[in-house]
């Protein structure tokens, strides 16, 4: 009867040492993969964004969140947009994609860059 305390409490410092591994070794690299830091630090080095960015597999909010409080401020509605390639929007002159640089070459598939500049910032270049 009194062996499910032991039990338990194995139990439990298992699922706590567990989480505890999750939370300071696997999360936060995976965390920065998943994050658009890299791009708003190359937005506030820059200090302005375009008139329409195109943000590609990235957190727009993050995005947002990691900007400096003065363009933040400054954005207009429809400045951001996230791009789906399943229904990438019609590209306009001036447009700039934001992509990770790990989807660079797959994003032939699915728009034409042509011979448009691109430019790297941080892991994320801007096309």
């Amino acid at each position: 009867m009194k062996r499910w305390r032991p039990c338990l409490a194995a139990a439990a410092l298992s699922l706590t040492f567990q989480f505890s591994v999750v939370m300071t070794i696997v999360l936060p690299p995976t965390a920065e993969l998943f994050t658009a830091r890299d791009l708003a630090e190359h937005f506030n080095r820059a200090g302005k964004i375009p008139p329409r960015l195109l943000v590609a597999e990235e957190r727009i909010g993050s995005f947002v969140f990691y900007l400096d409080p003065r363009l933040r401020a400054g954005l207009k509605p429809g400045q951001l947009e996230l791009w789906c390639a399943d229904q990438p929007p019609q590209l306009r002159p001036g447009d700039v994609v934001a992509l990770p640089e790990r989807r660079l070459a797959q994003a032939s598939e699915y728009v034409d860059l042509g011979d448009n500049p691109f430019e790297i910032g941080g892991t994320i270049p801007a096309v």
